[in-house]
């Protein structure tokens, strides 16, 4: 049985949800301090209360467990990763596109969870150096494994084209920094392909008149 109790207020003794596991979603709102009191319940006996430390839900995007949902395409979002704070350090993972700490700054992830197959392009725009964004499909790839990521040491766009997503699978996008600079302002726009662009232009026999595309 759990008791959970807003504030510092007191508990009633009644329990407010009921676990048959040791584990439970609880249902909070984001700015608002909890406490929790759990006691077991067997055989038609229970235990002592027991209380939890007071803790308040994490802002969306801070985490993975917490990441910004996108609910649909195309998205666009501009923000601060220094209003996420620092969650990940160290190197994104092997085949994220870079070698250096670009998880050691303060982080932002978002998640998405396509409702069929389909190919999405990612850009992200800094407004800083050494910036970068990696793409993973579990929270337990983060730092680890990436389907692609893109860093650098300049302010230029960073860009991930044509990304297959599988119906179903919900996929993290982590826009971190190294350590210097400590943050990054940004703005992400996922979209997705329908036709895929032209590639290889070139521009071949040109006369006062006219040229060979």
């Amino acid at each position: 049985e759990i008791e959970l109790v807003t504030g510092n207020n007191q508990p009633t003794g009644v329990a407010t949800h009921t676990s048959t596991t040791n584990s439970i979603t609880l249902p909070l709102v984001f700015g608002t301090y909890y406490k929790v009191y759990v006691r077991a319940v067997c055989s038609g006996n229970t235990s002592a209360w027991v209380v939890s430390d007071q803790f308040t839900p994490l802002l969306p995007g801070t985490d993975c467990n917490s990441a910004i949902d996108i609910t649909s395409l195309p998205y666009t979002h501009s923000d601060t990763t220094a209003n996420y704070g620092d969650d990940y350090n160290g190197q994104p993972g092997t085949s994220c596109g870079i070698t250096g700490n670009y998880l050691s700054g303060d982080d932002v992830v978002y998640a998405y969870t396509p409702n069929e197959n389909m190919v999405i392009n990612v850009e992200l725009i800094p407004q800083g150096t050494y910036s970068g964004i990696f793409i993973y499909d579990s929270c337990a790839n983060i730092g680890v494994s990436c389907l692609a990521g893109v860093a650098n040491v300049n302010a230029n766009v960073r860009n991930i084209n044509n990304l297959s997503l599988i119906g179903g699978t919900t996929y993290y996008f982590l826009i971190s920094t190294r350590t210097q600079p400590q943050s990054v302002q940004y703005t992400l726009n996922i979209q997705r392909v329908f036709c895929a662009e032209p590639i290889n232009l070139t521009a071949t026999n040109p006369t006062l008149t006219s040229t060979q595309l």
